[in-house]
Order: C-alpha cells, then structure tokens, then sequence
C-alpha cells in the first residue's frame, strides 16, 4: 500500500481502518496519512509507515504483527490476536502520538529498539507483573512516565529520554545503563525520577526538578563516564545500592544536589563529589567495613 499523490494531506478518511498486506506500507518520508478513530494493521514482512492525524504516527519496522490502536485522546494499544503483545517485531519500533495518553494494555517488544514520543502520559495498564515494555534500548520522550503506585516495567538495558510536565517511574528487570540512546544524553524530569532496578545501574547526566531516586537491588549504581561532568543534578538525591556506589579514581558520582540519602548494605564503598554550594547528607548507611570518600 503507497501514497501515490505525495501531496501531504490525507489519504483516508473513516470511522475505521483495516490494512492487511503481505509487504510493507508507505514509504521512508511517504506516510500513508490518515484521520480515523480505529485502526487495524496487518503485514507479514516490510515495515509500516503511517500518520494519524488525530494522535498517533507509526513508523518502521512494525513486522509479523497484528495489533489494535485507537489514536484518540487517550490511546491504548491492544493486541488483536493471542500473542500477548500489544506490538512486537524483530526490529526497531518508533511511535508518537501528538496528543493525549499511551495507555499499555499488553506487552510492547521490539528487539532492535524502541523509540516512542508521547505528548501526555505513558502509562502501565497491565498492573504490577512481567514487564510492559521489552526492547534492546528505548528512547522514551513524554509529559509524564508509570507513577510512583505503578512503575513502568521494563525489560530494556538502555534507555534516555524525558518526562517534560511530571515524573518518571521504572521498575526494570535486571541490569540498566541511563544515557547515550541514539545520541540522547541522559534523562531527565520535570518532577521525581525514580528507577528500582533488579541488578546494577549505570547513570550519565540525571536531571530532575525534585528528587532522583536510585534503587539497585542486587548490583551498583556508577556512571558511564570518568569526565567531571555532572552525573546527577536534583533537589534531592536518595542512592540505594548492595555493592558500592561510585568507583575509585576518576568514577566517583558528580552531584549538583541540595540534600543526599546514601544506603549500601553490602560489599564496595561510596564515593561521590560534591558540587553544590552546600549540601545536607540526611542519611548515610554503609556495611560493616564500607568507606565514604567524599571530593
């Protein structure tokens, strides 16, 4: 199916919309254009280029699928069959949806990647569980991202991005490194970041309007990077770990915070620069022979 016009405007206009191909929809800068309140998409190879006008645009790499959207307000991705995936494909998956909600009813996998761009608020529909989104990285822009009640659960060892007008909530399985997803530099958040991670994280430039909450259950929490540039920069600051936080020599954590928690109940130490013009350490909370080194 292709937009043999090539003029911009709409290709379709209806209440509904059906697509099953064998090969490919649209184009690379040749969207199939459309203003309806349901769609249905079905092809077995190729990738799908597709524009809604009212909500949502679909580009690249949305193979072997067969999914539901309804790009209104609010929208909520649903699979059609029994896969168990509101979307899932082999390759790279990119998504926007320029107004309202992306509301996850079921699973979203895309193994190359994952680059989705929501003007409201991304939200987990499928309650606490196995993860909602499973990619090889993510670059997540939106307004806001899961709440604190209800993480988004990810299964994705790189992400950045942003939450423009509120939080950002992970729960991530396994291990996860912040920062550096298709030359996005970090994360941040107009509110609170908060990331609970089943092993070790790895941060590069955190930025959040209140605080940045780091849990690594059973790992670390360093930086990808041994420059002097500043890891984390927030209001609040409350780092978690079992097996050290920072690193000796050139890895310790730059903060630009006003006041920091610090708990590791394991092996490793703690070391950290300060950059603030003052900073109050509420809580510090070290294992038997753990050291704090402070610059």
């Amino acid at each position: 199916v292709s937009d043999q016009v090539r003029d911009g405007k709409t290709d379709v206009i209806a209440h509904a919309l059906v697509i099953e191909v064998a090969s490919g929809i649209g184009q690379t800068n040749n969207d199939i254009e459309f203003t309806v309140t349901e769609a249905t998409i079905q092809t077995t190879r190729g990738k799908v280029f597709l524009m809604a006008n009212n909500g949502l645009t679909l580009t690249d790499g949305i193979t072997n699928s067969f999914y539901r959207v309804t790009p209104d307000a609010s929208t909520n991705l649903r699979n059609s069959q029994s896969s168990g995936n509101g979307m899932d494909t082999s390759s790279s998956a990119t998504l926007e949806l320029r107004g309202g909600d992306l509301l996850i009813l079921d699973r979203i996998r895309a193994e190359d990647g994952l680059y989705l761009t929501v003007t409201g608020a991304v939200l987990d529909g499928r309650g606490a569980g196995d993860a909602d989104v499973i990619a090889n990285e993510m670059k997540l822009r939106a307004g806001s991202i899961g709440s604190a009640s209800n993480p988004l659960e990810i299964a994705v060892p790189r992400i950045a991005g942003s939450a423009t007008t509120g939080g950002a909530y992970f729960a991530v399985e396994g291990s996860l490194e912040i920062g550096s997803v298709k030359d996005a530099h970090g994360f941040s958040a107009a509110d609170t970041l908060e990331v609970i991670a089943d092993a070790s994280i790895k941060i590069d430039a955190l930025n959040a309007g209140e605080t940045v909450r780091l849990t690594a259950i059973n790992g670390s929490i360093t930086t990808t990077t041994a420059d002097r540039e500043t890891d984390i920069q927030a209001t609040a600051v409350e780092l978690i770990a079992v097996d050290g936080i920072g690193q000796s020599g050139s890895g310790d954590l730059n903060l630009i915070v006003e006041e920091l928690s610090v708990t590791n109940s394991g092996v490793g130490s703690v070391y950290f620069s300060l950059d603030a013009a003052a900073t109050l350490i509420s809580d510090l909370n070290l294992a038997d022979r753990g050291s704090v080194y402070i610059n």
